[in-house]
């Protein structure tokens, strides 16, 4: 079995649709899920939810709707790959290998080797105890966030994907769109939150058999 987990303001549409086509996956005999965040798609928020505790609070029940009992490989893109360490954490047995796309990082590694979070660049801590403070930034975030599908046909990679695959380019511009109607200042705030005052596991410590690490610049699109 494989269980995907997608990058913010997206679904898992895209794993299911063109990257793990279910007739594929049926002749190769995999199972693959793809749930959505809190926040996300067509699921909820969950008001001061933490990383670590999701694949307990909300994976765990759908492995067990689906019938997945045994072992599983895990995939994560980006905010997802925050939840899919989380996952090997919590799964130590049962998770055989994991993919992580654009890592996302938690504030402690960060400061270790001196990367910047995205949180750096905005406010620290100490501001979210006054949410209020966020309300300017959250503004032109959701802003931005609803220019995102028509700027998405301004980009050279952007305009590679419409030509070659048109109807990936389509459901992303849409799921953006979407994020924007559900409200994405949840979306903002929940991941600022997850930077500066939440840690997930440190992925040097998983005892997952195999791992596989790939950034942006190794991606064509």
């Amino acid at each position: 079995s494989l269980v995907c987990l997608h990058g913010s303001s997206t679904t898992g549409k895209a794993f299911n649709q063109f990257l793990f086509p279910q007739h594929v996956m049926e002749m190769l005999n995999v199972k693959v899920i793809s749930p959505s965040f809190p926040g996300h798609g067509g699921s909820g928020m969950q008001a001061y939810r933490r990383i670590s505790d999701w694949p307990i609070t909300d994976l765990k029940p759908i492995l067990l709707e689906e019938s997945i009992h045994g072992n599983f490989l895990v995939i994560g893109t980006s905010y997802g790959t925050a939840h899919a360490m989380a996952t090997a954490a919590c799964f130590p047995q049962r998770c055989q290998g994991m993919g992580l796309n654009v890592p996302y990082l938690p504030e402690t590694i960060c400061r270790e080797f001196g990367f910047w979070t995205d949180a750096d660049m905005i406010l620290r801590e100490k501001q979210l105890e006054r949410p209020w403070v966020l309300l300017p930034l959250l503004s032109v975030l959701s802003l931005i966030q609803f220019l995102i599908p028509q700027g998405l046909d301004a980009l050279k990679e952007a305009k590679q994907v419409k030509r070659e695959i048109p109807q990936m380019m389509d459901l992303m511009k849409a799921e953006v769109a979407r994020s924007f109607l559900r409200g994405v200042n949840g979306q903002v705030y929940e991941m600022t939150d997850a930077e500066v005052t939440q840690s997930w596991q440190d992925p040097r410590d998983l005892q997952v058999p195999y791992v596989c690490v790939w950034y942006a610049q190794d991606d064509g699109a």
